[in-house]
């Protein structure tokens, strides 16, 4: 299945490293969807970078 053992190792260190930005991305998009549903611009503004211009209509 591997042709040794840093192969092998790579592989699951790619499996970690998925699972782990799967778990990131799944809690940054949650914060997300309540931070904007509570229209909490604060949290939401905060999850971007410092120089974002946000606005408003209102």
């Amino acid at each position: 299945m591997y042709k040794d053992y840093q192969t092998f190792l790579l592989n699951k260190y790619e499996i970690l490293v998925e699972g782990l930005f799967d778990l990131f991305a799944k809690g940054h998009i949650e914060k997300w969807i309540n931070a904007r549903n509570n229209k909490d611009s604060e949290t939401v503004t905060s999850m971007f970078v410092e120089d974002i211009q946000f606005s408003s209509p209102k």
